[in-house]
């Protein structure tokens, strides 16, 4: 325990309740969510398990305590690498739930029906993996996207189709299923209407799902196959997440986001009359971000229309499209809502708060969403407020328009700084780059606000939320829009009073891992940077990532090989040269997204340069840290790195940190 002094200390020396024990434990991540009839159904991961996802049920009433489904197995998939869409429940007319889901890292497939135990689906040991599964009990029918890797050792890309496998004849999965849609290089989305349609959304290299994707609806002939037909496919056009409802005559329809107006919005269509279509809200907000994972969705059908959550200024505005009014009937803006799901008028949901932890929370439509009922949270313990840093939207200018970020400012109800002392800033770049960040509340983040520090995650320019316009900022100029944006919010900061403009501190992960060492290479504006995962060389990422952004960079960037010159422009380990910053950097020895060998080229880049540097390899760990003892080690390491660099001392003690080429060590 820290010794807490009160009265004034520096910035960043502040003692905090708020060890990076205490951070990590006890922090569920809650993801997908289902309700049936009698139950809701959801997915944690839980770092104190290794990071290990399972599957649990409660029922409605919530009367009984949560059952863990899954306590002998890791409910993820590796689909595209970042999975989604793992496992599905649906109940049959008998009214037993049956659930499928798929098993990490052999990537079968296992039923559970009822209260039984998991039985195996499909045989182990083949070189398929499974996502965005559906489950038809009445019909035997399990529908999934497949990815074979049977040709992996060959370093071919994996193709996926669409599969049909029995849930009933474990036999006739031999195969991994039958194959009912192919030829596309991706597949997501397969929703199968009660008249027997199916539809779902594929898209080909070198667009993103965010960039163009084709509506595509099967009709069953006589002979069991799929006549299919292309009901929406127009360039620079994305659709997503369709979903069957009928219309106030009883007619089949389908609701899709798509962002043909610049915005993801929600279109109505008839799928046997392509002019028989209509917006249901033309709002300038988008319905739904970016589809970085399968399976979940931003809006449900329910009894009245469709209940949906868009952003409004980067948080959610939860409201119902009825059949008969042109506007939505809003409810209430939320900090941030993930998956939704709906039995009838019985609503489910993910939400995340900027104060409090996130939670599960079921309820009816229509109802205020502080009388629904908490299924669980993220984490059992309430923080006590006084010590949170809620976050403020703030704005300021770009080279290419307003940019969108959310401030946290130093907070800690014990101490404070002396007078005329600015703050050190940590800047956080998100992921994707395709990504967003959002005001939901982290004990990480509360871990350097509670200590003295300032805290900016940034909307750059080809974030989600804001629109297409915003999004498509960052076509061709990746590592440049990013960049400008991250620099002008740290300075705009400065220039406000609010941080100190040499204590100035740039991290991200993955993406936002190139844009933060992109920034160091590229400015002399950050004191230090924090690269976790980080991509320093693009040409090597081009030729070696996953098949799923094996083409990413095209719009990014350029095509590849033909802009290899750009490429290694805009290459980080290309401009070490220009670095005056020391760095340190955290790689997972098993990620297979940004490779290690990348980490370790640019520590020995800046290692060559004589600046301080500092190393940490996590053995079993991929692109993302998921185990306690990572993440633990994460925030300690990076707060031993601040205090030595920026030239304070911490109040906690910390574990050995090598950091070379500092002086005076």
């Amino acid at each position: 325990m820290v010794n807490r002094v009160a009265g004034q200390q520096p910035y960043g020396t502040w003692a905090s309740p708020i060890s990076a024990a205490a951070a990590v434990a006890g922090e569920r991540t809650l993801d997908e969510v289902a309700v049936t009839d009698h139950a809701v159904w959801w997915t944690q991961g839980d770092p104190s398990d290794g990071g290990r996802i399972s599957l649990w049920r409660r029922e409605v009433g919530l009367l009984d305590e949560a059952v863990e489904v899954t306590p002998d197995h890791n409910v993820r998939t590796g689909v595209h690498e970042y999975g989604g869409g793992a496992w599905a429940v649906a109940t049959g007319s008998d009214g037993v739930p049956v659930v499928v889901f798929s098993s990490f890292p052999d990537h079968g497939l296992w039923v559970v029906r009822g209260d039984n135990v998991p039985e195996p689906l499909t045989p182990q040991g083949l070189p398929y993996r499974f996502a965005d599964l559906r489950v038809h009990p009445d019909r035997d029918l399990v529908l999934a996207v497949r990815e074979d890797h049977s040709r992996d050792a060959e370093n071919a890309e994996p193709v996926n189709v669409l599969v049909r496998l029995s849930l009933v004849n474990a036999a006739a999965n031999a195969d991994g299923g039958e194959v009912i849609a192919s030829g596309a290089d991706f597949y997501a989305s397969p929703e199968l209407s009660p008249g027997g349609r199916l539809a779902w959304i594929e898209w080909d290299h070198p667009a993103m799902p965010w960039d163009r994707t084709r509506l595509m609806v099967g009709t069953p002939a006589a002979d069991g196959l799929l006549t299919v037909e292309t009901l929406l496919d127009s360039p620079g056009v994305s659709v997503l997440h369709p979903l069957w409802h009928g219309d106030p005559e009883g007619a089949e329809r389908l609701v899709v986001s798509s962002d043909t107006a610049g915005w993801w919005q929600l279109w109505s269509l008839n799928p046997d009359d392509r002019d028989d279509r209509y917006r249901l809200w033309g709002g300038k907000h988008d319905i739904c971000g970016p589809m970085w994972t399968l399976g979940g969705s931003p809006y449900v059908a329910v009894p009245d229309g469709i209940l949906a959550a868009w952003f409004v200024d980067g948080r959610r505005q939860l409201g119902l499209f009825r059949w008969d009014d042109a506007s939505p009937r809003s409810f209430e803006l939320l900090d941030a809502v993930g998956s939704i799901r709906a039995a009838g008028d019985r609503v489910v949901m993910v939400v995340g708060h900027a104060a409090r932890p996130s939670e599960i929370l079921v309820g009816k439509v229509g109802d205020p969403v502080a009388k629904w009922q908490t299924v669980v949270r993220s984490s059992d313990r309430d923080p006590d407020r006084a010590w949170v840093s809620v976050p403020t939207s703030v704005w300021w200018d770009g080279p290419d328009g307003p940019v969108q970020g959310w401030w946290y400012p130093p907070t800690n109800p014990e101490v404070s700084a002396p007078d005329g002392e600015r703050p050190p800033l940590i800047l956080k770049s998100h992921g994707g780059p395709t990504s967003m960040a959002r005001p939901v509340h982290s004990t990480s983040v509360q871990y350097w606000t509670s200590r003295g520090y300032g805290l900016l995650d940034v909307n750059y320019g080809g974030s989600s939320g804001f629109g297409r316009s915003y999004r498509d900022r960052l076509v061709g100029r990746w590592g440049i829009v990013d960049v400008a944006d991250c620099i002008g919010g740290a300075t705009a900061l400065a220039e406000r009073g609010w941080v100190d403009a040499n204590r100035l501190v740039i991290t991200g992960g993955s993406a936002g891992g190139y844009t933060t060492l992109a920034a160091l290479t590229s400015s002399a504006v950050f004191a230090a940077g924090v690269s976790l995962y980080g991509i320093g060389d693009l040409t090597a990422l081009a030729r070696d990532t996953h098949k799923f952004e094996s083409r990413y960079l095209d719009r990014l960037v350029g095509p590849w090989p033909e802009a290899e010159t750009l490429y290694q422009e805009r290459s980080p380990i290309n401009h070490v040269d220009r670095l005056a910053s020391p760095m340190l950097v955290l790689q997972g020895t098993e990620d297979k997204v940004v490779p290690p060998n990348q980490a370790e080229q640019i520590v020995a880049a800046v290692r060559g340069k004589g600046l301080p540097v500092a190393l940490v390899m996590y053995e079993g760990e991929g692109h993302g840290f998921r185990r306690s003892a990572s993440l633990v080690n994460y925030l300690e390491s990076m707060q031993a790195f601040l205090g030595r660099v920026l030239g304070f001392r911490p109040a906690d003690e910390l574990p050995p940190l090598v950091i070379e080429n500092l002086p005076g060590e």
